[in-house]
């Protein structure tokens, strides 16, 4: 049997069990990250200076760790220093189309983007949860 005469019979409902049991792990991951970021003390405070008067820090800080930095400044203004170049173009890009949702939502530049790179991750999780239990 191939992979893709797996796919063919099964219907939606066949795999939502997994669909709702990744969604739930997602956001029960990110409830415990917001407790655990008000409860240890950070040692860096880059987040803290990049998400400065933002609406969303609370909810967005505790995942706004190492390598996020980067891509949201690439998704934002492109490859504009040297240190950036580590880091492959996909993943910006696809956040830089997500963005403007949110845009539209009211959310400022720098929050919005934020948003994406957040629903795409998740997104993502979800899908590969999914794919990965066919």
């Amino acid at each position: 049997m191939d992979i893709v005469s797996n796919f063919r019979g099964d219907t939606v409902s066949d795999s939502f069990p997994i669909v709702k049991l990744a969604t739930i792990t997602r956001f029960l991951t990110w409830i415990l990250a917001i407790i655990f970021d008000k409860l240890i003390d950070d040692h860096e405070y880059s987040t803290e200076l990049f998400l400065q008067n933002s609406q969303i820090k609370f909810f967005v800080q505790p995942l706004m760790r190492w390598d996020a930095l980067f891509f949201i400044d690439i998704a934002q203004r492109g490859y504009e220093f040297s240190k950036n170049h580590a880091f492959f173009p996909g993943y910006p890009l696809i956040i830089r189309c997500f963005s403007p949702l949110f845009q539209v939502l009211g959310f400022n530049q720098t929050n919005s983007t934020i948003l994406g790179a957040l629903c795409i991750s998740n997104l993502c999780f979800v899908v590969a949860a999914w794919v990965l239990y066919k």
